[in-house]
């Protein structure tokens, strides 16, 4: 990598200058310190992307500027990249470079997802209590292979309450604005080799914003879970466990769960379809709702989970009734007959 920046700033100083002796820039890149409406400030690149390098990885948009917003990642326009407002969103950095002299940089300056691969195998817990880990530590030769399944289930808390307006019916509700969701707990289990069945990943995230409501009765989280100070648990920060998920995906693992539509949705993670197998897709009769996790592994598996109204979900266990679930499906499709006998 390195090598290929230096000849690409080589190749910036063989440039030529115009006959009239002028150097053209042009914008390529804004960094903008954003303060919203609760406070709470950070940092907001937008770049002009190489369209060369949208098409080689499948890519195709119609504006080449993109918005990094933490993990957040949107399309813009020329005019996010030069209009600003002082009260509320200041210019950092300028970047300028001579037209069609980024392609190569940005070819060069892509890290290979595998850098996360340490984040896996060393990830040590911020929390000062912890106390005997919930997971097994993975370790250079058990790291899970290309087509290996693993099992994922996510839990999280309530940054902001949901607004919403009940109609003079009482029987249905309008949503003004809703509920902003920030991952807690994610869990992974083992679905193939030696370790199947044992979980390989349980992190608790530590929160940068105020949490309203930690959702207990479902999510299972309390305070005192992401409290360094309090915590037992393996804490750690939401980019670690994000970079772990990466990761995975980069090598190739299918994942199992129940729901992960959603979950997917809130934590920011786009999968090939084929390397994901939601078991609410997979029992599922065309023209009837969505099946829960809970009645699942009671009808197929004879498995009584989250019982409790009041200790809420473990993503440990999900994710291993998901995993269980998911095998019972491969078992009953090499048997059509008894297949669709158990669908009507």
């Amino acid at each position: 990598m390195a090598r290929r920046v230096a000849a690409w700033l080589q190749q910036q100083q063989q440039q030529q200058e115009d006959a009239d002796g002028r150097v053209l820039y042009e914008l390529v890149g804004a960094v903008f310190h954003i303060k919203d409406e609760f406070g709470n400030q950070h940092s907001v690149s937008v770049v002009k992307v190489p369209h060369p390098f949208l098409r080689h990885r499948g890519i195709g948009l119609a504006s080449q500027w993109l918005i990094f917003n933490d993990f957040v990642v949107s399309v813009g326009s020329l005019r996010d990249a030069v209009m600003y407002d002082m009260a509320w969103k200041v210019p950092c950095v300028f970047m300028y470079a001579r037209p069609g002299t980024t392609a190569s940089f940005f070819d060069a300056a892509v890290p290979p997802v595998h850098v996360f691969k340490h984040r896996l195998l060393t990830d040590r817990s911020l929390a000062l209590r912890m106390s005997a880990p919930s997971f097994h530590q993975l370790s250079e030769h058990d790291l899970p292979q290309e087509g290996d399944l693993v099992a994922i289930d996510a839990e999280f808390v309530s940054l902001r309450k949901q607004d919403a307006k009940i109609r003079s019916t009482q029987t249905r509700k309008n949503i003004i604005k809703p509920a902003h969701l920030a991952l807690a707990r994610l869990s992974v289990v083992a679905g193939s080799g030696p370790l199947t069945g044992r979980a390989i990943i349980d992190d608790y995230l530590t929160m940068t914003e105020p949490v309203v409501d930690y959702v207990t009765r479902f999510s299972g989280i309390r305070e005192e879970d992401l409290n360094p100070e309090t915590s037992a648990r393996h804490l750690t920060r939401l980019k670690t466990t994000y970079s772990k998920v990466l990761f995975l995906a980069a090598l190739g693992v299918r994942f199992v769960g129940h729901g992960l539509r959603k979950d997917f949705r809130v934590i920011n993670v786009v999968l090939p379809p084929e390397q994901v197998f939601d078991t609410v897709d997979l029992f599922y009769k065309p023209d009837s709702r969505r099946l829960s996790l809970k009645f699942l592994a009671w009808y197929f598996l004879d498995i009584y989970t989250q019982l409790s109204d009041t200790i809420g979900h473990d993503s440990i266990e999900d994710s291993l009734t998901a995993l269980k679930l998911y095998f019972k499906y491969v078992e009953l499709s090499r048997n059509r007959d008894a297949w669709f006998i158990i669908l009507d």
